[in-house]
């Protein structure tokens, strides 16, 4: 003897309803109590960049566990560190003003 199954479902249109009314709408949630809603957002709107940089450190210039003992030589390799960050970030900016020069 076969078993057969089957499968019924229906939709809960006040549900999708409710839902479609969020469609598009970001939650920000800070701590940061002195900053408008506007400036919050405009904050926000950064991150995906700053998770960039720190990605690039981790990745493309190899940061890792560095044991120094004189605090010349840690303030040298943050320097280091910051100088490829920042010249990076300003071959990118270049690259995308002629881009966009260029369409």
């Amino acid at each position: 003897m076969r078993k057969s199954f089957s499968l019924t479902y229906e939709l809960n249109e006040k549900a999708i309803l409710r839902e479609a009314e969020a469609d598009g709408t970001i939650p920000l949630v800070t701590n940061a109590t002195d900053l408008s809603d506007r400036d919050v957002l405009l904050a926000y709107k950064k991150q995906p960049r700053v998770e960039k940089r720190f990605s690039q450190m981790k990745s493309d210039f190899d940061v890792a566990p560095v044991y120094l003992k004189n605090v010349d030589r840690v303030e040298a390799l943050l320097c280091a560190y910051f100088l490829a960050m920042l010249t990076q970030a300003l071959i990118e900016r270049e690259l995308r003003l002629a881009m966009k020069a260029a369409n």
